[in-house]
This record gives structure tokens, C-alpha cells and sequence, in this order.
């Protein structure tokens, strides 16, 4: 049996699109925050500049994942079923956190 934090480091290292974006996360008990330090390579408008859309949606999808690494005890990479982005506004070209709730998940009791 391996810990959250044994789970979450798994996790991060396993999926070669998070080591592209460079994203980290810190564990605090049960709260996870995912980091997503700015590089220039994640900029989509060169004029403003911003984040890519792109960029930003994959960081939410790939954090909602790390949290379900966290929470559940299974040693495969979860899949999501659907994720949809309203952008009101443009990314700024800074480091970027996200936090995840897991409400419910296949095979495991609500929390």
C-alpha cells in the first residue's frame, strides 16, 4: 500500500504531456495544489501574451487526474469521460494553481 504523496509522484512522473508543461504539486494532508510555473513555451498569444487555451484546459484536466491519484488507491492512470472550458478571459503569463474535488468516481463511495 503507498501513501497519497507516493501515489501523487507516480502519477506526475507517468504522464509524459505533465512533464511537457512542467507541472508540479504540493500535498498538505488532504488538499492537493497543482503548480503550473509559466514558460514561455505555453504562450498562445505572443501579443498579450497568454496562455494557450490549450495549455490551460489540459493543466485542469491533468489536475482533476492527480487528484484521483490521490484519492484512489490504484496504480492506473484515470481516464476523464468529458471536460468542458468556458474562457472568459485570456491565461496571464504567470504561475498558474488549480485545485480538484473528486465528488464522485467509478468503484469508490462519494465523499
Amino acid at each position: 500500500m503507498s501513501t497519497p504523496a507516493e501515489q501523487l509522484k507516480t502519477f506526475l512522473q507517468s504522464v509524459p504531456y505533465i512533464r511537457f508543461l512542467g507541472m508540479t504539486a504540493e500535498l498538505a494532508g488532504d488538499e492537493m495544489t497543482a503548480i503550473l510555473p509559466f514558460a514561455p513555451h505555453l504562450i498562445g498569444n505572443t501579443f498579450l501574451p497568454a496562455l494557450h487555451g490549450g495549455v490551460i484546459g489540459a493543466f485542469m484536466e491533468m489536475t482533476a487526474l492527480a487528484q484521483l491519484s490521490v484519492v484512489q488507491e490504484t496504480p492506473k492512470v484515470h481516464k476523464t469521460i468529458d471536460v468542458t472550458i468556458e474562457y472568459l478571459r485570456p491565461g496571464r503569463s504567470m504561475t498558474t494553481y488549480a485545485r480538484a474535488t473528486c465528488a464522485r468516481s467509478a468503484g469508490a463511495s462519494p465523499m
